[in-house]
């Protein structure tokens, strides 16, 4: 543009080679400051000054052409000298804004000089001219202004947000920190206090035997067995919790008919109803679903049970509803409703409305939290509407399948073989001599012979002096001296030479030990264990490695 310039406008050949030549100088040291700058990288505030000094030679150099090549006879002339500068000045408004001295420096110093040139031009247009230069000045001056308050905010909005992200992060990581911390305590907790509930709920059933026909140590008894049935309700809460949060709770969806779900979740819970004066009604249903069938199962007979708790008086009806292409299977109940700013919060753990002393009858609080856990696996939505005072309807929205066909499955007969289990000799091996004791008991209740032991060497040295091997293994999954019971089976099994059937027991609930003890694929039970079950796995287990030896 400056040679354009010094070529177009006609004076003197010395002046435009001159000002040519000023140009280039300023615009060569322009270049190696910044170059300097670059290789530096300098937080030394000089650096600003220097380049509003370089702004200002270039726009004296600008300026000086409003003088030195002013035409007076020419208006043609003067105009392109005029709308050169203006351009000049108008590109100067976005690349020197950003530092408002070197901005004024090189406006002012650029248009100024023309400005008074046109004033004393000596007539009306010059003077007309003049005025306007001035006013464009102002409005360019006014307008850089502008932009370089905007261009600020903006970059102190971009660190203030910058620095909101880092909070949000180190919240984040809190958070995380805080919700491990928690799952750890739970698991800990959760171990420690089933290991004496596990004894207890052995030995109480070994106490029916003991007390015979004595009505009050019977009502006694039954108390004792109620209050352990509560504590096992909390902690299968928490164990459901901690396996979906482990992802070893296994999907496996299925085309399937909601009406056989509905029927038995109304036999399971018409009795409970009935006790608290309410009807629990079903309305039939021909949809099909497509979901996990016990995970369904569990999820629906949860919100039943939540509805049937918080139900004084009325009832429950459960249905289904076509959406779309999908089905809600609702439960509604004639309870006490839930405020609007409790709709989220009632799916969190532990979170009760109205029940600040804790009273069980009245839930745990976990039982919303793992129907949106099962929901969240099974990609459906958990939705509640509700009206204080009225009720509340929970639902859940699964996708929709055609009927199909339902192929007829064999019955599979599961029942007690006595002979199996008698004078069976198990293995048991448990690191507190109290649970010892208590499957001693349960076992020898149910026919076996059992031997006992802290760990993996004494029970390998009580089988050698018993000269016998064992009909199965009952291990703890945590054991003293960094041994846990999925090695103590390998090792066991490697030193006789034998698949013994085994059985592993935890009361642990962190998400990493479930997720190992399910990757081991022995069978699992979870402290306290009810006799019953214990004596139905353990049945079960000998019965398969009978049918895999023959």
């Amino acid at each position: 543009m400056a040679a354009i310039l010094a070529a177009a406008v006609p004076v003197a050949p010395q002046i435009r080679i001159s000002w040519l030549a000023a140009m280039v100088v300023v615009a060569a040291a322009r270049a190696l400051l910044v170059l300097r700058y670059r290789q530096r990288r300098s937080e030394d505030r000089r650096w600003a000054r220097w380049s509003a000094t370089g702004s200002l030679a270039a726009g004296v150099v600008w300026g000086s052409a409003g003088v030195l090549m002013y035409v007076p006879g020419s208006l043609a002339y003067q105009l392109l000298l005029w709308f050169t500068l203006l351009g000049m000045a108008s590109s100067s408004v976005y690349a020197l804004t950003a530092y408002l001295p070197a901005f004024y420096a090189f406006l002012l110093s650029s248009l100024v000089p023309a400005a008074m040139v046109q004033a004393f031009g000596g007539d009306r247009v010059h003077q007309i001219v003049s005025a306007m230069t001035v006013l464009y000045t102002a409005a360019t001056a006014a307008f850089g202004w502008n932009l370089h308050r905007l261009l600020v905010e903006s970059i102190l909005r971009r660190f203030e947000n910058l620095d909101l992200i880092a909070q949000l992060q180190r919240e984040k990581d809190l958070a995380e920190q805080a919700d491990a911390s928690k799952s750890r305590f739970l698991a800990a907790a959760s171990h420690d206090l089933r290991q004496p509930v596990h004894a207890i709920a052995l030995f109480v059933d070994q106490l029916h035997g003991e007390i015979g026909d004595r009505p009050r140590a019977q009502q006694v008894v039954g108390y004792i067995e109620r209050s352990i049935d509560e504590m096992s309700a909390l902690f299968n809460a928490l164990l459901d919790i901690s396996r979906l949060d482990a992802g070893v709770v296994a999907v496996r969806s299925v085309p399937m008919p909601v009406q056989p779900v509905l029927q038995r979740i109304h036999m399971l819970f018409r009795p409970i109803a009935a006790q608290r004066g309410l009807q629990l009604h079903v309305r039939p249903s021909p949809a099909w679903v497509e979901a996990d069938p016990v995970l369904f199962e569990q999820a629906l007979a949860n919100l039943v049970s939540n509805a049937i708790k918080f139900t004084a008086r009325g009832g429950v009806l459960i249905g289904c509803r076509r959406r779309g292409a999908s089905i809600a299977v609702q439960v509604w109940d004639t309870g006490c409703g839930i405020a609007p700013r409790h709709h989220a919060q009632v799916f969190e753990e532990f979170f009760q409305i109205d029940n600040q002393e804790r009273d069980r009858a009245k839930g745990l609080g976990l039982g919303l939290s793992i129907v949106q856990r099962i929901a969240k696996l099974l990609g459906a939505m958990v939705a509640v509407r509700s009206v204080e005072q009225r009720g509340s309807m929970f639902s859940m929205t699964l996708p929709r399948t055609p009927p199909r066909q339902e192929a007829a499955t064999p019955a599979t007969a599961a029942g007690y073989a006595e002979a199996r289990l008698r004078n069976a000799l198990i293995a048991v091996v448990d690191d507190e001599s109290v649970i010892q004791q208590a499957l001693r008991g349960a076992l020898e209740r149910f026919g076996c012979r059992v031997i006992c032991a802290d760990g993996g060497e004494n029970l390998l040295a009580a089988l050698t002096r018993g000269g016998e091997t064992p009909s199965a293994l009952i291990t703890d999954y945590r054991l003293r001296a960094g041994e846990d019971g999925i090695a103590l089976v390998r090792r066991l099994r490697h030193s006789i030479g034998a698949e013994i059937p085994a059985i592993l027991v935890t009361g642990d609930t962190a998400p990493e030990r479930i997720r190992e003890a399910k990757a081991s694929g022995l069978p699992i039970l979870h402290k306290p264990i009810a006799p019953a079950r214990l004596r139905s796995l353990l049945d079960a287990i000998l019965y398969e490695s009978e049918a895999t030896a023959r």
